[in-house]
Parts: C-alpha cells; structure tokens; sequence
C-alpha cells in the first residue's frame, strides 16, 4: 500500500504565519532518471542541506499530476533505485527534503522509460527506431 504525503503550502500575512511547520529550504538539485533494465530506474540528486532527515521520492506516469509516493531514503543518500515496474512504461519522478517540521519544494522532473525487454538495452525512437 502507498501512502501518499501531503505537503500544504502556508501564506504569510503582514509577516506573521499562524500553525505553519517549514521543511528544509530549496529543493534538490541536478535530479535525474536513468533506466537500467526492464523493471528498474535509478533516480539520483544532489542534495540540499545538513537540516534534511532524508528525501521523498515521488512517482507518476502522468508529467505533473498524480504524484505518489515511491519511496523515501536517508539524508546521506543520494540515490534511490525504483524496482518492480512495468517494462517499455515512461515513469515521472521529482524528489523534496524532508524533516520534522515538513519538506522542502520538489526537485524538477525527470523522467525515463523502462526498457522493452524485446529490445534489450536499445530504447525505441518513434522516429530512428531501436537505439
């Protein structure tokens, strides 16, 4: 079963914000996926700050909806490798701080596609076919 996080966003009013909790400042940097066979994806970062306990990661196959937890790691890692997918599918990733008092902005978003086992380590171009 997934659990799904909900980070709420606080607006400050004449200076003064009211039952708010701040996780970690920024986002992680520099994020990436990388397919490495038919049913995994290695997702890696640069991290942010000694005030992060660890990061989310979270997954989608919709750009930019539908988020779900994928998992989370501790603050001294830098990578996080997603198994059991579903081969030839394209996954959307995007990775936040977290700590005690809530998680930092996403990451951008990077995607990759597992490969189709058909084609081994070649990934398909719709244009150029197997690569």
């Amino acid at each position: 079963m997934l659990k799904v996080r909900w980070t709420i966003a606080c607006v400050a009013v004449a200076s003064v914000v009211a039952g708010c909790a701040f996780g970690p400042a920024g986002a992680p940097s520099s994020a990436d996926a990388t397919a490495v066979g038919p049913n995994k994806i290695v997702i890696s970062w640069v991290g942010i700050s000694a005030a992060a306990s660890g990061y989310l990661i979270e997954r989608s196959l919709s750009s930019g909806i539908n988020f779900e937890e994928g998992g989370s790691v501790d603050v001294s890692a830098t990578t996080f490798d997603d198994t059991g997918l579903t081969n030839d599918t394209t996954y959307f990733y995007r990775i936040a701080a977290f700590n005690s008092t809530g998680n930092s902005l996403f990451s951008d978003e990077v995607s990759d596609t597992t490969f189709n086992p058909l084609f081994g380590t070649a990934k398909w171009d719709e244009d150029r076919g197997a690569e």
